[in-house]
């Protein structure tokens, strides 16, 4: 048996995306079946900058995501955690997974480079 080498091109890098909160208007329309908690997870989630790589392939786990937000609200389990953790994975929502992805973010639009927890907004 011989073993054949196939060299594959390396693909064009991704052009990054803004770091900056996507706007409520870039929001999609929430499922109809989704709770007011819910539909707050879901304009949370969507208001994020890797939101933008996001398809409607991505829907039914953004769904069971923003379910799995809103029951946290109530208890957080251990089983609960490890499902938000694994889904987050998914969607690029964290730094390893987004180097994974190759997500890569451009700087936010400020004025002045921001520094320490000045680069972090609550949402």
């Amino acid at each position: 048996m011989r073993c054949v080498s196939i060299r594959v091109p390396k693909s064009e890098a991704p052009e990054p995306i803004s770091a900056d909160r996507r706007p409520l208007a870039s929001v999609p329309r929430s499922p109809a079946q989704l709770d007011a908690v819910e539909r707050r997870w879901w304009k949370v989630l969507w208001r994020c900058p890797v939101a933008a790589t996001w398809t409607a392939s991505d829907e039914p786990l953004l769904v069971t995501l923003v379910r799995l937000y809103a029951l946290s609200e109530e208890a957080m389990s251990p089983g609960v955690a490890g499902q938000i953790s694994a889904i987050s994975s998914q969607l690029g929502l964290n730094p390893r997974s987004r180097a994974q992805l190759r997500i890569e973010f451009t700087e936010p639009a400020t004025s002045a480079p921001l520094l320490g927890r000045e680069r972090f907004r609550a949402v």
